[in-house]
This record gives structure tokens, sequence and C-alpha cells, in this order.
């Protein structure tokens, strides 16, 4: 119980640890209403400038939209800028009050309304998705989910979802995956996709800070040899510890080097 009870208050820590990022205007905002979840989302959508229909462009789905997405706006034209990522779509999901239900599972018996994380994922499947399919020229095999803390337990929530070696998305870029939640489910979760699947066809890239707590280093590197030792044959992965970050300022590193990682495993194309 002493345990159980250290995580909970670890994690209510890092829940409110983030802060929005001021940076570059956005492209366009709107807001889509979920009937799976019963709730509205908001989206934030960042386009190339020279957005053509005669193209089709990978799609970066961005957990904590209403944090983060200015700031990586700003960090996805400036690595477009330097060559070092193809031309990509950003959308920015919001509803940020709403992580402990949308990001997390299971339930755990002591935070309320928390641990939907199912439901989250079906919105996403079925109906955010084939929305923003429907309404931008995307590349459809080349789809990158990325989400820090909560939003990083999210994204290994989502892989381990997978039925297929062909995931949901390509790509899957966590930083500080919040992976002690409700006692380490994941690591469950995760065995029994190996015991599911002899293949994953997309790449993993997670992202902690040296300075984090010592649990979630220790979980988060756990979780990432597991992985490296299923020996998915078309699994992609890497783990990084960026030296002096703490939980917060681990996260843009984290989004920044694992889209230059993930993007230049999934696009084939002269950079240079």
């Amino acid at each position: 119980m002493k345990v159980k009870t250290v995580f909970y208050t670890l994690f209510m820590i890092l829940l409110v640890s983030c802060s929005k990022y001021d940076d570059i205007p956005i492209t366009k905002e709107e807001t889509i209403s979920s009937q799976i979840v019963n709730d509205d989302y908001p989206l934030y959508y960042y386009l190339p400038d020279n957005y053509t229909e005669e193209k089709q462009y990978p799609v970066i789905y961005l957990l904590d939209g209403d944090w983060h997405t200015e700031r990586m706006a700003h960090e996805i034209n400036e690595l477009k800028n330097n060559n070092e990522i193809p031309e990509c779509i950003l959308v920015g999901i919001g509803n940020s009050d709403k992580r402990g239900r949308d990001y997390l599972y299971p339930e755990d018996g002591c935070n309320e309304g928390w641990g939907h994380a199912d439901k989250f994922y079906e919105f996403f499947r079925d109906e955010l998705i084939p929305h923003v399919d429907s309404i931008y020229s995307v590349d459809t095999v080349s789809r990158i989910l990325m989400g820090h803390s909560a939003g990083g337990f999210f994204v290994l929530y989502a892989l381990f979802q997978t039925e297929n070696p062909n995931p949901l998305f390509k790509g899957y870029i966590a930083a500080s995956p919040s992976t002690f939640w409700e006692e380490g489910y994941l690591f469950g979760l995760e065995e029994n996709l190996s015991n599911r699947l002899a293949d994953l066809q997309c790449s993993l890239y997670i992202g902690m800070g040296s300075d984090e707590s010592l649990t979630m280093v220790v979980l988060a590197e756990e979780m990432h040899e597991r992985l490296l030792n299923r020996a998915y044959p078309g699994l992609k992965q890497k783990y990084q510890n960026f030296h002096k970050a703490g939980h917060e300022s681990a996260a843009i590193p984290t989004f920044t080097n694992g889209l230059v990682f993930t993007l230049n495993k999934l696009v084939k194309c002269d950079l240079h």
C-alpha cells in the first residue's frame, strides 16, 4: 500500500508539472465531437507553408496539444529547414484537463473518472484519424503518435493494442512515460503483445531526463530492454537519456529527436 501511495503522489506531481509553450501561430483550429468518449476535443493543426493536395504528408498526432502544439510547430519547421525531416502535418489534440481519464488505463479506484484510455484509443482509431484523413492529403502509412508523461503512457498503451504486425501508427514517441501507473500495468500488456505477435512493423523512441525520478528512469529502461529482447524483426527502437533534463524539460528534446529518428525510418526521400 505504501508503494502504491508513492506512485499516486509521484503521478500527481508529474500531472501538474507541464506548462504551455508559446511560439508561432498554428495553421488552423477546430473542435471534434466524440460520440465514443462523449466529449469535445480542440484540434490544433500546423501545415507546411507550401501544403498542396498533390502530395501526401506524414501526420504527427501530438497529445497535450493545448500545451505543446505551438512549440512543436516551431521545432518541426526548424527541423525541416535544416533538412532533418520531410514536410509533415502536425495535429495537436487538446482537452489536457482530462488527461487522467483519456491517457491512463485501467481505473485505479482512487481517482474518480480516470483510466479510460481504451475509449480514447477507440476515438483515435474510429473518429479522429478518419476525420483528419478526410480533410488533408495524408500518407496513411506514416502516422506518428507522441506524448509526454501520462501521454507517454498512452503512446505505449496504443502500441500494445496492436492485433497484427501493422499497428495503427507507424511511429511511437514516448517522452517520460508514466510506466509506474497501476503498479506497472503496461508490462503486462507488453507480455500479452509478445504472446500474440512475432513481429511489429513500426518504430519506437523513448526519451527520459537524467534528473527524473529513479523509478521513472529504471522502468523506462526496463521497458526498452524487454522490447529489445523480443527481437521483433520489423521494430526499430531507440532509448535516449537526456543529460541534466528533468521531467518537464525532457519532453521537447524527446519529441524533436524522436521525430528525426522516426521520420527517417518511415519516409524514404532525399532530405538533402
